[in-house]
């Protein structure tokens, strides 16, 4: 797909490389003037060959992410997947509601204080749904209900 940045560099490649062949078709003398035009006509082609290259490189997706600030009412801890579940009184909706998030630990950015894993601390940060909280329940796994997973968060001492 070729945007509208391509389309121009194009443009001006051409029109630039267009001037320099005419202008080195007539007959210059001049050795240092047809040097410099042959200089310039490989500068604008690899210049021209490198935006090519960085317009089309893939466009990192932007995944929205939703914030939650409020104080940590329960820390439940997922034995069987590893992860942490966090039940926040979100502030940021009204009225405040507490809705468990996860903490995956190497996953999700953690600010200094880190008191995440103890309950009765002000949070702060960002999440997106997905994720899964299982503890060990008799013999197997269940799924402790989550909102979803945090990206970062930060926690008051």
């Amino acid at each position: 797909m070729w945007s509208v940045r391509v389309v121009y560099l194009m443009r001006q490649y051409l029109l630039l490389s267009v001037i320099s062949r005419i202008i080195t078709m007539k007959k210059i003398k001049n050795y240092f003037t047809r040097n410099f035009l042959k200089g310039l006509n490989i500068v604008l082609s690899v210049m021209f060959v490198v935006s090519v290259a960085f317009v089309s490189l893939p466009q990192q997706k932007v995944v929205a992410a939703t914030p939650f600030g409020g104080m940590s009412t329960n820390v439940f801890f997922c034995t069987c997947s590893g992860n942490i579940a966090v039940t926040i009184n979100d502030l940021t909706i009204s009225p405040p509601v507490g809705e468990p998030l996860i903490f995956q630990p190497g996953s999700t950015k953690l600010y200094p204080y880190g008191q995440i894993y103890s309950s009765g601390v002000w949070t702060l940060g960002l999440w997106q749904s997905g994720g899964v909280c299982l503890y060990v329940d008799g013999d197997g796994c269940s799924v402790y209900p989550t909102a979803g997973t945090m990206s970062i968060v930060g926690t008051s001492m």
